[in-house]
Formats: structure tokens, sequence, C-alpha cells
């Protein structure tokens, strides 16, 4: 047979389109993306995470929570730092002036955007999130002709959102203490939008193209279970919402794990694609479950109504291997219908031999505090008043699992450290309070700790709330009064009802004030000391950071009516006033300049949060230089 030549070429306008080629090629650049963002990352947070390391903060709790064997126990001791004053181990330490600079130009990042409940920083992150995947999804991609692509965009994120939602992955391990999973929820939530996005894309036009040319939709195995794989990410994404997640928690929790898995089976029967990124996903699902699991401590605790609005856990038998600020998800078995319910709570001690708390906590231990906010907190409440006896608090066996999160910052790297709390967010600044303390004083700075100002700062509705940690804040307030100490700690409550003089408490540096300060009006006071002179504010023994232009002062022998009579007389606001009502005030030390860097933490609900947030923006942008750096790490109370 003769040649008959070279075949015809088919024009590129005809030529059909490989999406099944073109689809993982895209999925390999957006996880080469995604693998190269997170390595920034690293580099950014390595002084850090350095700095935690040589501190050996840095993987404190990855094992769990434990037990200090008994030989090891020792008491805290009275010894000079190792390190010299005022350098960190790290070398990085706040109050340098590049560190200044650095943490001033990224202060922007906090400020709080509104309607979004996302700073500067975490917006950023999603657009940018957002915009890598819809660029992966259709640069050069007909999806109306063949939405292939968008489902291939669908499952490359299966294994982010995964990483993202763990409670052990890699991500908080490699970016330092205090970015954990929480941190990261909420790209964990938009990232389950984008899929939800890319899979709805995908679902759509194939329908709509078998519409179009008369093809079944419910005939065929794999459009069947592509539908029924898109109903229930539909599901998800909805049952996710901040409403439904506040309102009726539990039901989103099972719903969410219910759907998941359904969700994972139907992909698994619709494409045989979709296997190179389920089998990544479930690997690193089973090994944080596992992990879990083998950090999952059943115990014998305590419950302690303080009174009908909170309630003190404590486990003696664990205390330590935690750091300040961490939280557990605790069980407790008290009734047969609650023991599948998990909650998580903040530490409020530090660990054993750091901790400055004896009178409240004469068992040590650790010690978590429920404050009385839904019916599991309330059944657990009247749990321990109704089976309390003599004044014994019962006994239950709980379940821990954890520690997680904690503090992005060290606050022992800041001359100047700033918490702030909002009603039970005190479970949180309490915990930092004692262990900074603590690390000071009983633990002699040996960790190069640079902290000579301590300005502790809560806001409460009425000024009972004070009883619940009056042992402990006195326990810390009485061993920062130490002279070697070298801490100047003040203590200031923002209470928004009068109060009742019996629960005035005479304790070294503390005020209580009739008044709700924005948070720009409280950094301002607390900060106005650096541009006055020592000798000033040495002479004139002024102890509170809001010196009263017309204050109130009350006398703790007043009759309740009298406190009231005498709010009214000054016509005080339970919220907006202006003036202020000190209590129970003490002389306070003089302070000198120190522009070693401003830490400041806040946790309560959002509002506190944003509103910290915004303040510690305007001020670094306008003071950040001159104060050698304000860094700052919220706790937001919410679901």
């Amino acid at each position: 047979m003769g040649d008959t030549g070279t075949p015809p070429k088919i024009p590129d306008k005809f030529r059909h389109h490989n999406t099944l080629h073109d689809g993982p090629q895209w999925q390999l650049k957006f996880l080469f993306v995604c693998a190269g963002f997170l390595a920034l990352c690293f580099v950014a947070s390595l002084p850090r995470l350095v700095r935690a390391v040589r501190t050996r903060r840095a993987f404190t709790g990855l094992l769990g929570l434990r037990a200090t064997p008994a030989q090891k126990i020792t008491e805290p001791t009275d010894y000079a730092p190792v390190i010299q004053e005022g350098k960190g181990r790290s070398g990085t330490a706040a109050g340098s002036r590049g560190y200044a600079i650095v943490s001033t130009s990224s202060s922007l990042a906090y400020w709080r955007v509104p309607k979004t409940g996302l700073n500067v920083g975490q917006l950023s992150l999603v657009l940018t999130y957002v915009t890598t995947v819809l660029y992966c999804m259709i640069r050069n991609a007909d999806l109306v002709a063949n939405a292939n692509r968008a489902g291939f965009m669908a499952l490359a994120q299966l294994p982010v959102i995964m990483l993202l939602a763990n409670k052990n992955s890699l991500i908080p391990l490699f970016l330092g203490p205090g970015i954990g999973y929480e941190k990261l929820n909420f790209m964990h939530r938009w990232a389950g939008r984008t899929i939800f996005i890319a899979g709805a894309v995908h679902g759509v036009l194939w329908i709509k193209s078998r519409l179009k040319w008369g093809r079944p939709i419910w005939g065929a195995r794999k459009s069947f279970t592509g539908i029924v794989t898109l109903a229930a990410l539909t599901l998800i994404v909805l049952t996710s919402l901040r409403p439904v997640r506040n309102r009726v928690y539990q039901i989103f929790f099972g719903l969410h794990v219910m759907l998941y898995s359904t969700f994972i089976m139907g992909i698994c029967y619709h494409s045989h694609h979709a296997a190179p990124w389920v089998i990544p996903t479930t690997v690193l699902y089973t090994l944080d479950f596992a992990f879990r699991l083998y950090k999952y401590r059943v115990k014998q605790a305590t419950l302690e109504p303080t009174d009908g609005q909170l309630t003190l856990i404590r486990v003696p038998s664990l205390d330590v291997n935690w750091i300040a600020g961490q939280h557990v998800k605790l069980r407790v078995f008290f009734t047969k219908s609650r023991v599948f319910e998990s909650h998580p709570f903040t530490i409020l001690v530090a660990p054993q031999g750091t901790s400055c708390f004896s009178s409240s906590s004469p068992s040590g231990g650790l010690i978590l505090g429920a404050k009385v906010a839904g019916d599991w907190t309330k059944a657990l409440n009247n749990y321990a008043q109704e089976f309390s006896e003599d004044g014994i608090p019962p006994t239950v066996s709980v379940m821990l699992d954890g520690p997680y999160g904690g503090c992005s910052v060290d606050l022992g790297t800041y001359e100047t450290v700033v918490l702030v709390a909002g009603g039970s967010g005190i479970t949180f600044t309490l915990g930092l309070l004692d262990d900074l303390v603590g690390r000071c004083v009983n633990l002699g700075r040996r960790g190069g700790e640079r902290t000579r100002v301590v300005e502790f700062i809560w806001y409460i509705r009425d000024f009972s709330s004070f009883s619940w940690f009056k042992a402990m804040l006195m326990d810390v307030a009485q061993l920062a009064t130490d002279p070697s100490s070298r801490l100047d700690l003040r203590c200031t409550i923002f209470v928004t009802r009068p109060c009742e003089p019996e629960d005035i408490t005479q304790m070294p540096g503390l005020s209580v004030l009739v008044q709700k300060p924005s948070a720009t009006t409280l950094l301002d006071g607390v900060l106005s000391w650096r541009s006055s002179a020592p000798s000033d504010l040495e002479s004139s023994g002024a102890s509170s950071i809001f010196p009263p232009s017309s204050s109130a002062e009350v006398d703790p022998a007043a009759t309740s009516a009298e406190v009231e009579g005498l709010l009214s007389e000054e016509g005080l606001d339970n919220k907006d006033s202006e003036k202020d009502v000190i209590v129970g005030e003490s002389g306070g030390s003089g302070r000198a300049h120190l522009p070693g860097g401003v830490g400041v933490c806040a946790a309560g609900p959002a509002s506190l949060t944003a509103d910290v947030s915004n303040a510690v923006t305007m001020l670094s942008l306008k003071r950040g230089l001159e104060l050698g750096g304000v860094d700052l790490h919220t706790e937001m109370y919410s679901i």
C-alpha cells in the first residue's frame, strides 16, 4: 500500500480540551502555593519558636498533662536569675529598635474589620486563599463546557481543611506556642466555604450540561453520587453558620461529623480521582485521633461551687506539662445524659513550682473555672451544690483532652504587660498573671524575664464576681509585693453596678472603679506614666492608673444603702460615667521609664477583644517605636 502522507492536524479551536490531564496539574500548583506559604510563615515565626525552644516552652503539653513524680517535687526557691537581666535567650527581646520597627509595621493586622469578625491580618489571609483557589479553578478553563476543573480544586482542598481542623496538627507545632487549632478555625471555615463554591460550580454546571443534551440526571451512578455529595456539602456549610453553632452547638457538632463522613464516602463513589486526596486526608484525621487518645486523661476531680454562677473543677493529680493560657476539653461523668458532652475550659493556674497560689489551692494541681452560661454548666453547678456535704465538695470522674492553644506572645520578654479580661475571660488572664509573677519571683527570672510593670484589668457586672478568684488574686498580689520581685503589679476592677461593702477587700495594689472606659482610654491611662518623670510619679504616690478628678471614696464600713446613696449623689452611671469610685486603694510604687516593649493580652466577649485590638493598633502606630514595640494576643470567648 502506498504512503498516504502526513495525517491532517486538527485545528486548535476544534481540539478537545483534556480536563482530566489539566485538572491534576492545577491541583499540584495549588498544593505548591500552600506549601510555600506555610514555609514563609514558619520562617517569620522562627525567632519566636527558637526562644520558646530555649525556654522549654515550645513543646510543653505535646504529650499531654501529667503529674510530677514524688521525688521531683520542689518548693519554689529564691535565687537570682542565671541570665543577665533584660536580655532574653533569643536575642530578639522586645525593646530593640529592629523589633520595634517590625512590631509597629505589622500592627495594622490587629485592626478588627467591622461586621466580619476578622482582623485585617485574618481577612488578608482569607482573601489570599480564596483568590488562589479561584485563580486555579478558572485560569484557562472553559467551565461552562467542562466543569471538571472546579471538581478537581474541591478535592485539592481536602488535606488543607483537615490540617486546619486537627487539634494535633503540624501547623500549630511549627508556628510556635499559642497558634492552636482554635486560632486557625476561621481559615478552616473559609476553606470549607471555598470547597462548597468549587463543588457547587462543578455540580451545577454538569447538571445544566446534562439537561441541555437531554441526558438523565438520576439514572447514572456518577450523577446520583455527585448530587448526594453536593447535598451533604451544602448541609455542612448551612449548619456551620454562627447562629446554629451558638444556639445548638452539640447538634452542630454531631451533624458536622455525620455529614462529613457522608461527603467523603460520596466523593469516593463519585470519582476515582478522589482517592489520592481522600487517603491523605483520612490519614491526617486518624493520626490526630490517635494522638488525642494518647493525651486523654481520666482522673478524679472535685467540684467546688463558689456560688450559683461558677464552679471550680480541681484535678490534684495533674500538676505539670502545660503553659499558661492553654485549655483542655473536659468531659465530666456526673449524669448519664451528659457523658458524651465535652467543653473547652482554660487552665487558670500555672504548673507546679511556678504557680503563686497557696491558700486558693492547698492540694495543688490543675484548676478549671466553669461559669454558668448554658444547660451543661448550670447542671454542673447544681450537682456540685446538691452533693456538697459540710463544705466538702463532691468528687467525680473527669476526662481531659489537651492541653491546646495558649498565649502567642511570651509576656516575659516585655517590660510592661497589660492583661485585660471581661467576665469569665479572667480564667485566661489569671493564668497568665500567675505564670508571669511565678517566673519572676518563684523561678528567679531564670528564663531572662524582663517584666517590671504588670497592669491587671478586669471588667465585671457585679463586684460579687470578685469572690470567685479573690483568694487567688490575693496570693499573686502578696507575692508580687516581695521586694526581691522587682515587679509593680496593679489590679484594677471596673464594675458596672454598685458593689456591696462586705465584698470590699484590702488587697495590695487593688483599685475598684464604677466605670466602663474604652480600651483606648484604658491603654492611655496605663501608659500615661511614660510621659512623666519618675520623680513626679514617686512623689505623687498615686496608685490608680485613672486618677479621678472628682471621685467618690467608699468607706469599707458603709452600709449597702449608703453606698448606693453615695453613687446616686455623685450621679454615677453604671456604664458611661466619667467619674470613678475608688475602693480599697493602697499606695503604689513609683515607676521608672521602661522602653522595653508592651505586651497586651485580652480575653472575653467579642466586643471587648475587638475594642482592645483596635486600641492596640492605634497605640502601636502612634507610639510603637517609642515604647519598644506593642504586641497583642486575644482570646474571644464565643463559638
